[in-house]
């Protein structure tokens, strides 16, 4: 690898990083303040991952945002060139939209609400939330121009 596709390569790494904690933090902020406004109560992130996995809030929390930073951020440079179309915005919302679709059919089921949080607010609340962290992870993360 020369010293220019390294540094463009550790540029993209450190946007998409920079992309998914920015994109975290929005969507963190709108489970615990926007949806107090929503459903009347704040949807705890932390706390239903740490139950989940019989761990201290804390320790949920920052699972949330490794998820968030890392995992889920990666793997929209990956995947979303591939089978997302439009621009930016509507690429992050799409991905938002795959991202809410897996917690709704899988995680909420294993942390024991059903499926869509057994409640359409708490649903609509998280689809809200989800698209927050798509649209704000397609704005700062560039998809290489080769995928797009």
């Amino acid at each position: 690898m020369n010293q220019l596709t390294a540094t463009t390569h550790h540029m993209d790494v450190t946007r998409t990083l920079i992309g998914g904690f920015a994109a975290t933090i929005v969507i963190t902020l709108m489970m615990y303040f926007g949806a107090s406004m929503m459903i009347g109560a704040p949807m705890d992130i932390a706390g239903e991952l740490a139950r989940m996995i019989g761990a201290p809030w804390l320790l949920g929390m920052v699972m949330h945002f490794v998820l968030g930073t890392a995992i889920f951020a990666f793997a929209y440079v990956f995947v979303a060139p591939m089978i997302l179309p439009g621009n930016a915005p509507i690429r992050g919302m799409t991905w938002g939209i795959v991202l809410w679709l897996v917690a709704m059919l899988m995680m909420s089921p294993m942390m024991g609400k059903g499926l869509f949080m057994g409640a359409m607010p708490a649903a609509v609340a998280s689809l809200v939330g989800h698209l927050a962290y798509g649209l704000t992870l397609g704005m700062i993360v560039p998809i290489p121009a080769k995928h797009a």
